[in-house]
């Protein structure tokens, strides 16, 4: 499977693939759409997780046909990263390989590795 491509559906596979945009700034709770955290707990907490990606809207989760999404990412050189002991490098893969996993099992939760957690705003 190329690579930011990954399958989705349940009962049926589709592939779907990520469009990364970078942005120098993200806002928790900006509206409709998902939240990806980094975080070490269980839950998000906003006092030591950072939000480090968005993906605005549900268009993906109803629409079957659609073939990409485009989901907003921090940069490496963010100063929010910079101020983490994990090193930025880490943190964009986790939340790369998270977002890639989220979209594969959809889980209904919020944790979705060791390293990720979602926030579903509606």
């Amino acid at each position: 499977m190329p690579k930011n491509q990954c399958q989705q559906g349940q009962g049926q596979k589709r592939k779907i693939s990520i469009k990364w945009v970078v942005k120098d700034r993200l806002q928790a709770g900006f509206g409709h759409g998902i939240e990806f955290w980094y975080s070490k707990g269980d839950t998000r907490n906003e006092d030591t997780d950072i939000l480090v990606a968005i993906l605005e809207g549900y268009r993906w989760f109803h629409n079957p046909l659609q073939k990409w999404i485009t989901v907003k990412i921090l940069p490496k050189d963010s100063s929010l990263l910079k101020r983490s002991n994990v090193p930025a490098d880490e943190i964009i893969m986790a939340i790369r390989f998270g977002a890639k996993k989220f979209f594969e099992t959809r889980p209904r939760g919020t944790k979705v590795t060791e390293e990720v957690n979602v926030w579903w705003n509606a």
